[in-house]
């Protein structure tokens, strides 16, 4: 929403010049599948659907359009991006990766919100 509030695409063209390569946005909020979710708000659906976390991990740091037509051209970026969020709180993460199991009787347990 930012990035066409602030008419982004004018400022990639801008900067993208010479570049005529066409990538996928990331932003695709038409897609009536794509839903947006906070981390406490997933691990109470995983509650409710008798599921433990038995692993999770971080998606990128930045992600979004803007990033993705200009610095995510640099492979160094692109490393960069994906290596931070191990170092970082899982709520700085642009996404997460759960592993999850079915919670029997004797689970009690799971990941903290």
């Amino acid at each position: 929403m930012v990035f066409r509030a602030l008419r982004g695409q004018r400022i990639v063209d801008a900067l993208a010049k010479g570049n005529q390569e066409i990538i996928a946005a990331t932003d695709n909020q038409a897609d009536g599948h794509v839903q947006f979710f906070t981390r406490r708000r997933l691990l109470r659906l995983f509650e409710q659907c008798s599921l433990s976390v038995f692993r999770q991990g971080a998606g990128s740091f930045l992600a979004g359009p803007l990033v993705g037509h200009t610095l995510a051209r640099s492979s160094r970026f692109i490393e960069w991006n994906a290596r931070v969020t191990d170092k970082l709180p899982l709520m700085f993460a642009s996404g997460w990766y759960f592993a999850l199991r079915r919670r029997d009787n004797r689970d009690a347990g799971g990941v903290a919100p």
